[in-house]
């Protein structure tokens, strides 16, 4: 496991948790080579709001909620056996594009997995948006959806293990 992970990396333990502790635990993550995970889907979740910091006593139980209906139809990410290219499955289908590689991440400057979605064609507004993931325990991958010049969504992809 990843020093610094979180106690508990399972998938549903982490839905509302504080974006903060997010954090944390996607710093001491480390990169991950986008062709470890070509394959079948990663099944995902939605973890919180960057905004939710801010009254995250009430954002909780809300976020919590609002995940179990909401962000049900995501179900997570594919990656194509070159290392280079995956997709977001929504209800069972390809729907968000994304060109992948090893990068600086937005937070320290140190190498996370970039998840860029605005070098591909794709049928939602991308432009200036990209995940970063980072390997945060043995089969845990925590992202964060960069936009607009700051962090928005904290999510987490089941990974194979190391």
């Amino acid at each position: 496991m990843t020093r610094g992970g979180p106690p508990d990396d399972r998938l549903a333990a982490l839905i509302g948790e504080h974006p903060s502790k997010l954090r944390d635990y996607h710093l001491g993550g480390e990169a991950v080579d986008p062709a470890s995970l070509a394959g079948p889907i990663h099944p995902g979740e939605m973890f919180a709001f960057e905004v939710m910091k801010h009254g995250y006593g009430v954002a909780r139980p809300l976020f919590r909620g609002i995940s179990k209906v909401f962000f049900r139809g995501w179900n997570g990410m594919t990656f194509d056996e070159s290392g280079d290219h995956g997709t977001n499955v929504f209800f069972k289908r390809d729907f968000l594009a994304f060109a992948c590689r090893l990068g600086e991440g937005f937070f320290d400057g140190k190498p996370s997995l970039l998840i860029m979605y605005d070098e591909v064609p794709n049928r939602w507004p991308t432009d200036g948006v990209h995940d970063e993931i980072r390997r945060v325990s043995d089969n845990l991958l925590l992202g964060c959806t960069i936009r607009g010049g700051g962090p928005t969504i904290w999510f987490g992809i089941q990974a194979p293990r190391c």
